[in-house]
């Protein structure tokens, strides 16, 4: 009976929490790429964050996280709130400048997320597991509708 709860825990674990399964080893021991894990299940680890902290209205000129060529962001948290109504996107850059996002929306398929009025706030993930990432090479960047005050976190990892 132990046995099988164990694997029933162990099971809602990898399929509830967001997680980047690896099939093999070959990327080194656990702990060196942004990675942890027991055997061949690997989960990403973000040991790495960045503030936000702008009230520029459109694509930020600055990328939050410049790319590392043939290497990937890997977000594993967000939080982020505004200082009035606006709405909020990560889109991201081939370029630091991120004058001209090669993506535009949110991850997850989103356009947005919309901030109503001030005091509002928007957080995902924990700073275990991946939510996702950012084509190897590329920019993260910040995109606000409105100038309006916005603050907050990212944290990540980049392997």
């Amino acid at each position: 009976m132990f046995r099988f709860l164990t694997a029933v825990l162990t099971m809602a674990l990898f399929i509830l929490a967001p997680a980047v399964a690896r099939a093999d080893n070959t990327h080194g021991a656990p702990g060196s790429n942004g990675t942890y894990g027991v055997g061949n299940a690997y989960v990403t680890v973000c040991d790495s964050s960045v503030s936000i902290n702008t009230s520029t209205s459109g694509v930020s000129s600055a990328a939050l996280i410049n790319g590392v060529s043939g290497k990937q962001i890997r977000v594993c948290a967000i939080g982020f709130a505004g200082n009035g109504s606006v709405t909020v996107s990560l889109p991201w850059s081939t370029a630091t400048s991120c004058t001209s996002p090669t993506y535009t929306g949110m991850p997850f398929g989103l356009g947005g997320v919309p901030l109503p009025q001030a005091g509002f706030a928007f957080a995902m993930g924990y700073g275990v597991g991946e939510l996702f990432h950012v084509p190897a090479g590329d920019s993260l960047c910040i995109n606000l509708s409105a100038a309006v005050a916005v603050t907050g976190i990212i944290t990540y990892t980049v392997f």
